[in-house]
């Protein structure tokens, strides 16, 4: 929420007052406020529209919280579900997580993110069909239920973390991109934002001599959840519009010819190259 909500708030804590006979001050009003403001004014109304169906006494703020995010069992459920979603890349693409405790669970339970994707990793099978290194069941369990408890200690605590880090594409281009910089001043990196049962896959500019994302990137990162599933949105639906364009008229009944054909996946792709955005939902697709 920002300012401008205020008043709407103002308007939802009076409804919750009078649901629980409580007096709405306006110092109470203000202390709810500040501790509900990191949430959209949406989500704070259907908080407090739970609270209004299914509280029997006046809800704390912890609880209206709990009531827009889950249980913390859920959201470190969530967590995982998200982080495993992003992990499936293999540790190629970069990360930025919006979660700062799953960013910490990561680190506690496995080191970093690259190290994270290499112990997930599904391994292969033998000639029976047996799996052979990686990742098994058991070892899978054993990481979700540590991850669920690193999680919810670092909800705990104020510890700082790094949010954004670099995956094995990116590692490289640092380290020999520079070179062959005035040939390609930027190129397109793989980065998968993720929060708490949401992941989004993206590919973003990438300033080959400075061996780090765009300020432009960098920018579209800091806009938050909202933010950037609404970039990745209009980029999709413009990708799938010029693709539509690039479609020559039916002809009629007749079936395409494998010329036709060949030059339809010529156009999608020359236009596409560099620009694919890939929406995910670790939690329900849009």
């Amino acid at each position: 929420m920002t300012n401008h909500d205020s008043a709407e708030f103002a308007e939802l804590f009076t409804v919750l007052a009078q649901a629980f006979d409580k007096q709405a001050s306006d110092l109470l009003v203000q202390i709810y406020f500040d501790s509900l403001k990191d949430f959209p004014i949406e989500e704070v109304a259907r908080g407090i529209e739970s609270a209004i169906r299914i509280k029997k006494f006046w809800p704390k703020v912890g609880e209206i919280r709990e009531l827009i995010e889950g249980s913390v069992d859920d959201r470190a459920a969530q967590a995982w579900a998200a982080f495993m979603e992003a992990a499936a890349d293999g540790g190629q693409a970069s990360v930025k997580f919006e979660d700062r405790a799953a960013a910490s669970a990561m680190d506690a339970v496995f080191g970093g993110w690259v190290q994270a994707c290499r112990a997930l990793s599904a391994g292969g099978t033998d000639e029976r069909g047996r799996q052979v290194g990686g990742c098994s069941d058991e070892m899978l369990a054993s990481y979700q239920k540590h991850f669920a408890r690193q999680y919810v200690a670092a909800l705990n605590t104020q510890r700082e973390v790094e949010l954004y880090r670099p995956g094995l594409s990116e590692m490289s281009m640092r380290e020999g991109g520079g070179a062959w910089a005035a040939r390609m001043p930027t190129l397109k990196q793989p980065v998968i934002y993720i929060g708490a049962g949401k992941a989004i896959s993206l590919r973003l500019s990438f300033d080959v001599a400075q061996g780090r994302l765009t300020a432009e990137s960098l920018a579209l990162l800091e806009s938050g959840w909202e933010g950037v599933k609404a970039i990745a949105a209009g980029e999709s639906r413009r990708l799938k519009a010029a693709e539509q364009k690039a479609l020559p008229p039916a002809p009629g009944e007749e079936l395409a010819s494998a010329q036709e054909v060949e030059q339809i996946k010529q156009a999608v792709k020359k236009f596409s190259r560099g620009n694919v955005i890939n929406i995910t939902d670790a939690k329900a697709a849009d």
